[in-house]
C-alpha cells in the first residue's frame, strides 16, 4: 500500500465515532485503492436483489482536512455497469451516513459477481496515503427481485414478503 503500514489490518477501514442510530455494521469497511470483487457461488439460477451496504467513514466533514475528500468508483454486477461514477458522500448527503443500493440481476451459471472499479477519479493522497478506491461495509443477496427483498436502514425495514436471505457477506473479522 505504501502507507507506511498505518494500516496494520490490512483492507480494513474502521470509525470509533459513530452518530446515533448508526448501526456498528457500517463502522467498519473493506477497502481497497483499486478494485474489490466478490464471488457468490453455488446459487440457484435465477433473479436475485443485490444490496450494497456502504458509509464513508475516512473523509469525514468534522476534520477539516478530510471535508474535501472524494471517493469515486463505479459498480459493475455480472460484468454490467450499473452505477457509474458512485460518490458515497453525495449520495448518502454526507458523510456517517448509511446508504444502501439496491440492484436487481440475473444469475445463470450458479455465479454472482460484484466488482467496485476506482474511475481515477477524486482523492489520490491526501491528508494522508492509504485508501482512496472503493469502500464497503457489507453486501446483502436475497433471491426474487427488490420488492421481495428486506433491507434495514436504521432500525427501519422495508419488507414486502419475507424470504430468506441467500448470501450475507459481513466484511468484519
Amino acid at each position: 500500500m505504501d502507507d507506511n503500514e498505518m494500516n496494520s489490518n490490512g483492507y480494513i477501514i474502521s470509525t470509533n465515532s459513530t452518530p446515533m442510530n448508526f448501526s456498528g455494521l457500517y463502522s467498519t469497511a473493506r477497502a481497497s485503492p483499486l478494485y474489490l470483487i466478490y464471488y457468490g457461488y453455488c446459487l440457484v439460477n435465477g433473479n436475485y436483489t443485490v444490496n450494497l451496504h456502504f458509509a464513508e467513514i475516512l473523509f469525514r466533514d468534522a476534520e477539516p482536512y478530510n471535508r474535501v475528500g472524494r471517493r469515486i468508483f463505479s459498480i459493475y454486477i455480472q460484468g454490467r455497469l450499473v452505477q457509474k461514477d458512485f460518490n458515497i458522500k453525495e449520495a448518502a448527503n454526507g458523510t456517517g451516513k448509511a446508504i444502501i443500493r439496491s440492484f436487481n440481476t440475473t444469475v445463470t451459471d450458479n455465479t454472482l459477481e460484484i466488482r467496485l472499479y476506482w474511475t481515477g477519479k477524486g482523492t489520490t493522497c491526501f491528508p494522508s496515503r492509504g485508501y482512496y478506491g472503493a469502500i464497503i461495509s457489507a453486501i446483502s443477496v436475497c433471491y426474487g427481485l427488490e420488492s421481495n427483498c428486506v433491507v434495514e436502514i436504521y432500525g427501519e425495514s422495508k419488507k414486502t414478503r419475507n424470504l430468506p436471505v441467500v448470501i450475507g457477506v459481513p466484511l468484519q473479522f
